[in-house]
């Protein structure tokens, strides 16, 4: 289980509703009305149970598993495809993972 060290801290509670609606708003913007509709006593309480809290990252690892199960002509099209996005993550995995496909 996770505990606060040097590296992390406890938020105060009263942040968890900003922290909830922050990335409801920019990734769930359909799902942005019915939290807007959620009566308050449940919003409170659904709110009341996060932890909220803050982590320094001082290490990240990861793996390159897209498309891990296709065949490395499946791998290299999805490489090709999101490279050739409009949607500027999508392009960047795209060409951070050209010659990782195959």
């Amino acid at each position: 289980m996770a505990r606060p060290d040097d590296h992390s801290s406890l938020l105060d509670g009263g942040d968890s509703a900003e922290l909830v609606h922050d990335p409801v708003a920019a990734f769930e913007p359909d799902y942005r009305k019915i939290w807007d509709d959620v009566d308050d006593a449940l919003r409170a309480g659904l709110v009341g149970g996060l932890g909220p809290f803050e982590m320094d990252v001082t290490r990240l690892e990861g793996n390159f598993r897209l498309g891990q199960n296709r065949p490395s002509g499946g791998r290299a099209r999805i490489v090709a495809h999101l490279a050739a996005s409009t949607d500027t993550s999508a392009a960047a995995v795209g060409h951070a993972t050209c010659g990782q496909a195959g």
